[in-house]
């Protein structure tokens, strides 16, 4: 994953845990899968293969959305299209729904009722606030499992140590910015 889409996947993360929902799981769940695609777009309708490509795209596009709402459909990890839809959501309120479940998304509000976003979400202008709301709570402790496969994941990042700085890696030993 680019960098770009991987810090954005990192705050999508943040966001979720720091509401009490599972973005460590439901990314450990999509960097299992096959490289992803660049989304697509008809009208209103958005779909692809990775919520984080997703949410970028609808981030980027986010003052052409908020007026008239947004279909999503994602394989794996609706979830992660949360916090993108947030971002939107500060220039305009919107009404969610998802099979299972319904929500809103305010300048400062988060309101979720059912189950956890999975498949097509429907995001439209609106101020209905009926729900449980998301209160910040503290940051949990990432699961076991998922902590050990985003390390494992970290790992591949790592440059061999033949390659490290004795071995012409970086700038040298004069790097002073």
């Amino acid at each position: 994953m680019p960098w770009g889409l991987a810090e954005e996947a990192g705050r999508a993360v943040r966001w979720l845990e720091a509401r009490g929902l599972a973005g460590a799981d439901a990314l450990v769940d999509v960097l299992g899968r096959p490289r992803p695609r660049p989304p697509q777009q008809q009208g209103i309708a958005w779909t692809g293969d990775c919520p984080i490509y997703v949410g970028a795209a609808l981030t980027d596009r986010a003052s052409e959305i908020a007026p008239k709402g947004v279909n999503v459909r994602v394989l794996v990890g609706a979830l992660l299209l949360l916090p993108a839809l947030a971002l939107i959501a500060r220039q305009r309120p919107l009404m969610l729904a998802w099979a299972g479940g319904r929500g809103f998304l305010g300048p400062s509000e988060v309101w979720l009722d059912g189950e956890v976003p999975e498949g097509l979400i429907r995001a439209r202008p609106g101020n209905l606030r009926s729900g449980v709301k998301l209160l910040r709570v503290p940051p949990r402790a990432l699961p076991d499992g998922a902590l050990k496969a985003l390390t494992a994941l970290a790992r591949k990042t790592y440059a061999p140590a033949h390659l490290g700085r004795e071995g012409g890696a970086g700038a040298g030993p004069t790097d002073n910015d």
